[in-house]
Order: C-alpha cells, then structure tokens, then sequence
C-alpha cells in the first residue's frame, strides 16, 4: 500500500477537511476580524502561549473552529481548545473570518460544553475595534440551543 493509505488507517480513517485557503497556513491571523492570534492588554512579550487566545481552525479536523485559551486569568476556565462547526451566517457559532467591528456580540455553543442537548457554557465575543476584542466566557449557562433563536 501506498504511504498515505497505511497512514490513514493507523489514525483510525480520520480524515482532516481543508476549508478553502486553509492547506499549508501558517499564520491564522485575517485582518480587521476576530480571526487570529490575540494577546492581553498586559503581555509582557516573555510567552506568546502563556497570555495568548487563538480563534483559529482546529489542528486535528480544519472544518472545525476552535477557541485555543491559555491563561484564562481568575475565571474557572481551564487552559484549553473548544470546538465548533462554524457558520456563514447569524450569530451563533459564526466563522471568525466574518466577525468584523460590526457592533455584533456573537456566541458559540462549543462541542465540549454539550451534555446530552444542553450546552454548559458559551462564549460570547465582540470585536470594538479592528484591533480590539472582548472575550466574555458564560457558566453556568444551562439551555438548550432551540431556546436561544
């Protein structure tokens, strides 16, 4: 077999998804949106991961968005990536190359907060400026994703 089928199979048939423009890049940032690397006000330049956010695609399956939190400061969020289906459209769950200083709060309903139908937690974002974003993480936040259209 040919080195990409006995790969495949050894991942269990996993196979990514390449949004357009996605293959081969490097740098997530897409300017004047929500889309890319973000540092707090207060990072001292000694660790990008440490202070860092990143709403990106996912590493393991690029069809998937994914919040990549690292210090998340006094909140009882845990370092960590939470994922979502992105959307072309509406509010909840949109891609974050469309989230613009538009005076918008989008909210995500992440694939980790879901217990059965209910969703645990959201996160809502805004951007204020091109170069300014507001992160607030809810929880809890029991509801189920029909009641909130």
């Amino acid at each position: 077999d040919d080195l990409k089928t006995i790969l495949h199979a050894a991942i269990g048939g996993w196979i990514p998804v390449d949004p357009p423009g996605y293959c081969g890049k490097i740098d997530f940032d897409v300017l004047n949106t929500a889309q890319g690397i973000w540092q707090k006000e207060v990072w001292s330049g000694d660790s990008v991961e440490e202070f860092g956010l990143a709403l990106v695609y996912s590493n393991f399956n690029a069809s998937k968005g994914a919040f990549s939190i690292a210090d998340a400061g006094n909140s009882t969020w845990d370092k960590s990536v939470y994922h979502f289906s992105p959307s072309d459209s509406g509010l909840l769950n949109r891609n974050f190359s469309q989230v613009t200083n538009d005076g918008n709060v989008y909210y995500y309903l992440c694939e980790e907060f879901k217990i059965g139908m209910i969703y645990t937690k959201a996160v809502l974002i805004k951007m204020t400026a091109n170069r300014e974003l507001y992160l607030h993480p809810l929880q809890p936040f029991l509801i189920h994703p029909h009641q909130i259209y």
